[in-house]
């Protein structure tokens, strides 16, 4: 009787209970607190003071570290004593530590100038810094690195999800393509106009004289055209047909001079067969040898006109005159030929870059994976030789927009070709069974969802607030459920920039995000991003999460205090009165005769 009174589910209709629908059971430990920037060792102090058993230590700096500057402080700021005290102080105080590397690179390698694998390199070096520190403080846990891959438009893909960056993208967003030799970026204007052969470059439509037909269309046009046939051409097809018209002609005019060569070649082989014969003839009838190559020379026009100042001369010594003219043609063959070979190498050149134009999400994606997967490749040989007590999880962030990465379709596609190309690292260097390999490529490769940097998807979004919330809740479950997500972040904004409020204090869908996690079950680590806080209390950001759960700090006889209930009262502030007694009361007819507070 008495345990069954202890554990009840009743809830009186007096109780400040919201319901079993609006409780999310997350438990506050499990939501922890990024550190913020500058030095790593008093912000994980700070923040063990405010009762955080998870937090994320994190960089802002890249290359040479500048400790004088908060944001100037790098992962080998740190010293190896640093590391040591942040590892005891975090185990002393029972705190889960993961790292964050500096948010200032992309690790496909993009840059100013396009694709670059020094730029690649570069920003894989920071990763591995990170790597490191994470080895050394937190003994294996998340890596987070942000996921800013390259640009793209949004209406291509996301526009049948209401997304359009602004009302004319359809029409003037350029198409991002790639020259996969040198990683040259192409912006291709969708406005470009080309000029396309009816019935197509192999089967030309051609007018009474033989010339080809044309029609000039804008490479918008041309794609819209596809998507109406099912064919869904990207953009790097109708810009090699903005190409075709170069290789056409680099081919057309390749072949225009070496047929001239030919004829020129074979002109001077017919006279070289007629010199022989006619200086075979002059072995025994000389004056009719000369006779016959002043007739070969007048048939063939090659003796100078009658009556010219060179007609005397050429009938004193005919066969070297035609000698000299084979000679002629010959070297005019030699310079048609050069001329056609010259042709020829533009052609090749452009039908190479023909093949080497590819879209940039095909390029871009196969440089990221790659650097990803060696990423934790590094992180999985490092946590095996120093027998760490968690793995080391690489786990790439959602991030702006407006670049590749941001949304969570893209997320997901990183983190699975990430994973193929990790399993496919393990099976060929270290010999392991491909399933196996996938296993532990799942393990090593995740990603960090940060719903205050989704919430900025709400500033293109075209639909209602609750239809947004409702995409919001439908990516997250098909990210949950193929397994992707490992690593979590919370902050708020109201959909423009990322502001990093305290959550609860924007439009982020925090609570609805919590709610579905705990119904999937998620069991990975939750961090509160503080930065858009007052001076001093970057540790509302951590509250403000714990706010949101409504998770029963205590629950006794059927009543439950959530931690919005006494948050007042912490950090030595004082808890507001949920009730009215007294001369205060507005009637006394409802108070109890002791005066107790009515929870």
């Amino acid at each position: 009787m008495e345990e069954s009174y202890w554990n009840t589910d009743y809830w009186h209709s007096m109780d400040r209970s919201r319901g079993k629908e609006d409780i999310i059971n997350i438990n506050p430990s499990q939501i922890g607190i990024s550190h913020g920037i500058g030095d790593p060792l008093q912000g994980l102090k700070s923040n063990i003071f405010v009762g955080a058993s998870q937090v994320e230590l994190g960089f802002m700096g890249q290359g040479k570290g500048f400790r004088s500057q908060p944001t100037g402080w790098t992962p080998e700021s740190v010293s190896r004593p640093e590391r040591e005290a942040i590892k005891q102080l975090a185990k002393i105080n029972e705190v889960q530590l993961s790292t964050h590397a500096t948010p200032n690179v992309a690790i496909s390698g993009i840059g100013e100038q396009g694709f670059s694998e020094d730029q690649r390199e570069r920003a894989l070096f920071e990763v591995k810094k990170a790597i490191d520190f994470a080895a050394d403080t937190a003994e294996g846990g998340p890596v987070v690195l942000h996921a800013q891959e390259f640009p793209r438009p949004l209406f291509e893909k996301y526009k049948e999800q209401g997304f359009l960056q602004y009302p004319e993208e359809e029409e003037k967003a350029p198409a991002q393509l790639v020259d996969t030799s040198s990683g040259r970026v192409i912006p291709l204007r969708r406005d470009t106009r080309v000029a396309i052969p009816k019935g197509g470059w192999d089967t030309p439509k051609r007018k009474d004289d033989g010339t080809v037909e044309f029609e000039v269309k804008s490479l918008n046009d041309l794609y819209k055209e596809s998507l109406k046939k099912g064919e869904k051409k990207v953009f790097a097809e109708f810009y090699t047909d903005y190409l075709r018209k170069d290789l056409d002609l680099n081919k057309g005019e390749e072949r225009r001079w070496a047929i001239d060569a030919k004829d020129h070649e074979k002109e001077a082989n017919e006279i070289q067969g007629m010199i022989k014969s006619i200086e075979k003839q002059a072995q025994q009838y000389p004056k009719e040898a000369k006779y016959s190559a002043i007739q070969l020379a007048e048939q063939s026009k090659l003796a100078p006109s009658k009556g010219s100042s060179g007609y005397q001369e050429f009938l004193q010594n005919p066969l070297d005159y035609i000698k000299k003219a084979e000679h002629k043609l010959r070297d005019r063959a030699s310079s048609l030929y050069q001329i056609s070979q010259s042709y020829g190498s533009k052609y090749e050149e452009a039908k190479d870059q023909f093949e080497r134009i590819k879209p940039i999400e095909d390029y871009g994606i196969k440089q990221s994976s790659e650097a990803v997967a060696r990423a934790a490749m590094y992180g999985y040989n490092l946590e095996k030789s120093r027998n760490l007590e968690r793995p080391i999880t690489i786990v790439p962030e959602n991030w702006t927009p407006e670049v590749y990465g941001g949304h969570p379709e893209e997320l997901k596609k990183l983190v699975q070709e990430s994973r193929r190309a990790m399993t496919d690292q393990l099976v060929k260097e270290k010999h392991i069974d491909k399933e196996q390999a996938k296993k532990i490529a799942q393990e090593h490769i995740k990603a960090t969802f940060d719903i205050g940097h989704l919430n900025m998807w709400r500033k293109y979004f075209q639909g209602s607030d609750k239809e947004f919330k409702q995409w919001v809740d439908m990516q997250v479950q098909d990210l949950l459920k193929n397994n992707i997500i490992g690593h979590v972040h919370i902050t708020d904004n109201f959909g423009y920039h990322d502001e990093h409020l305290t959550p609860g204090e924007g439009t982020a869908p925090i609570k609805e995000f919590l709610q579905r996690l705990e119904t999937q079950d998620y069991k990975g680590t939750i961090v509160a991003e503080p930065g858009g806080q007052p001076e001093g209390k970057i540790f509302q950001s951590m509250t403000g999460a714990w706010g949101l759960s409504n998770y029963s700090m205590y629950r006794l006889d059927g009543m439950s205090r959530s931690w919005s209930d006494i948050e007042g009262s912490y950090f030595g502030k004082t808890e507001g009165p949920r009730f009215v007694v007294g001369d205060f009361a507005p009637s006394k007819d409802w108070t109890l005769w002791s005066e107790v507070p009515l929870e």
